[in-house]
């Protein structure tokens, strides 16, 4: 598969990982007996999501940077989610968020730190699974 295909696909499913692990990342369960535990099990579900359309993505197309883009764009997403005034989908990273909603504040650290390591542990994955491109031949000389 080419390189603007292979770019346009990466762009794509970053876009939906994003939107999947930003949906999904709202979903944690808070433990308060004595001590609050936070479970935020659905960022660890978003972050599942971006690694497994940068693995998937990477290995169809055999291209080792498509994967990281895939990635970059779910980054993103997250990122832009996390924008915003009252209307957002994420709570800021701010201390005053750690107590009054600690589930929310958690689950947006987690998502935010997992898209990070799902695109790494993929990067890496698709390099060892992907050989590196042949090297131009060099031409005759006269």
């Amino acid at each position: 598969m080419g390189g603007l295909p292979a770019g346009l696909g990466a762009v794509g499913f970053g876009l939906l990982a994003g939107l999947a692990a930003v949906l999904w990342q709202s979903w944690s369960t808070v433990l308060t007996s004595g001590a609050v535990i936070v479970l935020p099990w659905g960022a660890l579900l978003g972050s599942l999501v971006v690694f497994g359309a940068a693995m998937a993505w990477g290995l169809r197309t055999s291209l080792r940077w498509v994967a990281g883009l895939t990635g970059l764009v779910a980054f993103c997403v997250v990122g832009a989610a996390s924008v915003g005034g009252n209307d957002q989908l994420m709570v800021p990273l701010d201390p005053i968020y750690f107590t009054a909603t600690p589930g929310a504040a958690w689950s947006t650290v987690v998502i935010m730190l997992g898209t990070v390591v799902a695109t790494l542990v993929a990067l890496t994955l698709v390099a060892r699974r992907v050989p590196p491109p042949a090297a131009p031949k060099a031409r005759a000389q006269r």
